[in-house]
């Protein structure tokens, strides 16, 4: 229940920042989603830390989720901008 709460205030504070057009609140709070998925995935999965596989996927996880989440923030802090 707290990851989906977590969830959702951090989606609530990009979307008020992009109203808002303040950037560092779109910036800080992605860089909490990006934290919150990174402590999600090692208490989901931290039993399967031993095997070779958990970081071969770990690491194309987070490398798909960096790469969508950095897009998302240069559209939004640019329609900020622009607007």
């Amino acid at each position: 229940f707290n990851n989906i709460y977590m969830l959702i205030v951090t989606v609530f504070f990009i979307f008020t920042g992009y109203v808002l057009r303040q950037r560092y609140m779109v910036n800080f709070s992605i860089v909490m989603l990006l934290l919150h998925v990174i402590y999600v995935y090692f208490t989901s999965f931290g039993q399967y830390m031993s095997s070779v596989g958990f970081f071969l996927v770990g690491g194309v996880l987070f490398f798909g989720i960096a790469f969508a989440i950095e897009i998302l923030r240069r559209k939004i802090n640019k329609r900020i901008i622009d607007v």
